[in-house]
């Protein structure tokens, strides 16, 4: 197709500019971009313009239907009416007649979207139609093919015409010899040699000639056999890249997509500048989420170090419990009487003897945690609040404040609750109810066994069977009894306390790991309400990355075929070729 090049040159630089619109709008651009870049994209759409003269019964429609491959313009052996038929691109086929001598007509053909194509009658007809070809359609045309005949290209009408127009329009000239099939080889170029004297001679330039066979073309393109054969009989490919350089290469027509490609890379600059400085608050924003994370790392480790530093706290308050029970185990000054004036045993129990203490550290302990953790929260708040606020303003992602620790007694609930279950839970209870029974059992032995020699002491003393001294025997047994007594039930409480040392150990490892899991959980559940305050910034930076990823991928790409693009455009603009035409 002529101009083949030229037009994907031009199809891709549209596209180009039709992707910078919508990336121009998206990117926040100012709205009066828009409308140039649109501007721009419409001005490229300007179809070519041909216009076809020559004697009547030159082959012109034949040489338009050829060099289009579709028979659109008629052709017959007679001559055609004395009208210009302008054709250009319609849905459906439509004829509009605008004066006596012109002729619209529109025709659903897909090339005549870029080429607009006026076939004009004989120059030898009315003087009317020589004045709309010279005064409107070639001025605005971007090539004059000028038909000659091959078999009498000597019309003084048609040199004549030509010297009318060549000082204005000659450079868009084109001279065609057509049906150039008629004549021999040889005579065709002697035909051609004479023709560029007579330019030489009459134009004062010499224009080359092209002898073509559209008639061949057309067969070669449309309902012909062996098509290569007779596009190659036809010479209609060197005629085809003529006009190409003609019209692809016309300084105007270039001059234009320099100019659309150049205001488009200035667009696209701003639009890169603009991407550029959300860049820049997107990077600032990640900073800051990284600032944020870390402050709420450290108060997540201040909350953890607070919620091992109240298992602690905890455990010292069991030890501490542990050793009073342990020691307190020691019946020698307070269990004896109770225990052999026969005192029920089980009245005492481990709860009672552990648990008020416990429960007091538990409180205490409960307070100082949450009292702590609030601290750290509003820490956390005020130190971020601002700077996370500060860059939200004028993004519509506003942070909720995070409320602080809700004091409702249920942590403290749940303390006491380890605490209890700890107790009941470790076998303890059931462990020391047993061993006040063996002590009193031990007592009660040791006095019964105690009583049988007093008695026996006692009675003789009452007979008088027994010296007085034995009196002081009675002492130094009551004495020794009361002796092996302590010492029988200093070791059945050290053995106690050796027995239970582990139990409470056990227990006290229960209760830490319960009260651990208790203010971690706790910890974090208050850290999570932080979340809804950090959560617009993390909504704020997703929505930015979501927007900005593509744009500056496809304006990267943009920016890649812009320049490709100019490139070409360029070097078409400073050919040879584009500066000799």
């Amino acid at each position: 197709m002529v101009a083949a090049e030229y037009f994907d040159l031009r199809s891709n630089l549209g596209a180009a500019l039709f992707s910078l619109g919508r990336v121009a709008e998206l990117a926040g651009l100012k709205p009066s971009r828009t409308p140039i870049v649109k501007s721009l994209v419409e001005g490229l759409r300007d179809p070519f313009v041909f216009v076809v003269a020559g004697e009547v019964n030159t082959g012109k429609s034949t040489l338009l239907n050829a060099l289009f491959g579709e028979e659109f313009c008629p052709s017959s052996v007679l001559p055609e009416t004395q009208c210009i038929h302008y054709f250009r691109y319609g849905r459906s086929p439509r004829r509009t007649a605008v004066s006596a001598v012109l002729e619209e007509i529109e025709l659903p053909h897909s090339f005549l979207r870029d080429f607009h194509v006026v076939d004009t009658p004989g120059v030898n007809s009315v003087a009317e139609g020589h004045e709309l070809i010279t005064g409107e359609f070639i001025p605005r045309a971007d090539a004059v093919l000028y038909c000659f005949p091959a078999t009498n290209p000597w019309s003084g009408a048609s040199w004549e015409f030509l010297e009318h127009i060549h000082r204005d329009w000659l450079k868009k000239i084109v001279l065609v010899l057509q049906q150039a099939d008629l004549r021999t080889p040889e005579e065709i170029t002697a035909i051609t040699e004479h023709m560029q004297a007579i330019t030489r001679q009459r134009l004062g330039v010499e224009l080359p000639v092209y002898p073509v066979s559209a008639r061949l073309a057309l067969l070669a393109r449309t309902s012909g056999v062996d098509k290569v054969r007779l596009l190659a009989a036809s010479a209609f490919p060197a005629f085809e890249r003529q006009l190409t350089q003609l019209i692809a290469g016309a300084a105007p027509r270039l001059a234009k997509l320099v100019t659309a490609c150049s205001a488009g890379q200035a667009i696209l600059a701003e639009v890169q500048a603009s991407l550029s400085a959300a860049s820049a608050s997107l990077t600032e924003l990640s900073h800051l989420q990284q600032r944020v994370r870390t402050s709420v790392a450290t108060a997540c480790g201040e909350t953890r170090q607070q919620a091992a530093d109240a298992t602690a706290a905890l455990r010292r308050a069991w030890d501490d419990a542990s050793s009073a029970l342990l020691t307190g185990s020691l019946p020698e000054r307070r269990a004896f009487p109770g225990l052999l004036l026969g005192r029920d045993p089980t009245g005492e129990t481990i709860e009672s003897r552990l648990l008020p203490s416990l429960m007091s550290a538990v409180r205490e302990t409960a307070n100082c945690y949450e009292t702590q953790l609030g601290h750290t929260l509003a820490t956390l708040q005020d130190q971020t609040g601002k700077e996370i606020r500060r860059p939200l303003e004028d993004s519509g992602f506003h942070p909720e404040e995070p409320p602080g620790p809700s004091r409702n007694g249920v942590f403290l609930t749940l303390l006491e609750n380890a605490a209890c279950d700890t107790v009941t839970q470790s076998g303890l209870a059931t462990f020391w109810q047993d061993r006040l029974r063996r002590r009193q059992g031990m007592m009660r032995g040791l006095v019964l066994l105690g009583l049988v020699p007093a008695a026996v002491l006692t009675a003789g003393l009452v007979n008088e069977s027994l010296p007085p001294v034995a009196g002081w025997w009675l002492v130094v047994l009551g004495l020794a009894g009361a002796w092996t007594g302590r010492q029988v039930l200093r070791r059945e409480a050290m053995e106690t306390a050796a027995l239970a040392a582990p139990l409470l150990t056990a227990a006290g490892d229960q209760l830490s790991t319960s009260v651990r899991r208790l203010t971690t959980e706790y910890g974090d559940q208050q850290m999570a309400r932080f979340d809804h305050f950090t959560a617009p910034l993390e909504a704020a930076i997703r929505q930015k990355q979501q927007a900005l990823t593509p744009l500056t991928e496809e304006t990267g790409q943009l920016a890649a075929s812009l320049q490709t693009l100019a490139r070409h455009l360029h070097a078409g603009v400073a050919s040879p070729e584009t500066a000799a035409v």
